[in-house]
Formats: C-alpha cells, structure tokens, sequence
C-alpha cells in the first residue's frame, strides 16, 4: 500500500503544504512552497523552515486550523508523523 504524506508549514498566520508519497521529498517540496508563498511577508533564512508531517493514508479529507490537522469526515484528529527541521 503506498503511503500519503501531507507536510505542513505553519507560518505566521497561514501556512504552505505539499503532498507526496517520501517524507523527505514532501517535507522539501512544503518547505520550498512556504518560501515562494510567504517570501514577502517573512525573511527565511536558507535551511530555516521546520515542516510538520502527517501520514494521510488512512484519512479521506482534512482541514487545518490553528488548533491542528484534523480528518475532514470524523473530526478526529491527526497526530503529527514526524517533523523535519531544518528544510
């Protein structure tokens, strides 16, 4: 079964996500989607941006708010898989 990764930046007062099936790789690609998305607002320092990643392979659906992730259906929520800083 292939697994589902969402990696989530929260920044500020908003964030910037990717998906993918290799944390590495979402992780990499959330963070370089955070300095396009937020590159006016924040200064970022190369190396600088810590990614949040959950496993969404068993979750139909999500939403986010400041409070966590959470599965879009049951309201339950997502624990954080792993974090990877230094992105």
């Amino acid at each position: 079964m292939k697994k589902n990764y969402c990696g989530i930046v929260f920044l500020g007062g908003g964030s910037s996500w990717a998906w993918g099936e290799d944390i590495k790789e979402t992780a990499k690609a959330a963070a370089k989607k955070a300095r396009k998305d937020w590159r006016h607002f924040f200064n970022i320092p190369e190396n600088g941006i810590t990614v949040s990643v959950f496993d969404m392979t068993d979750h139909d659906g999500w939403y986010a708010d400041c409070s966590g992730v959470f599965n879009d259906k049951t309201d339950e929520l997502i624990k954080v898989h792993e974090v990877i800083k230094g992105q």
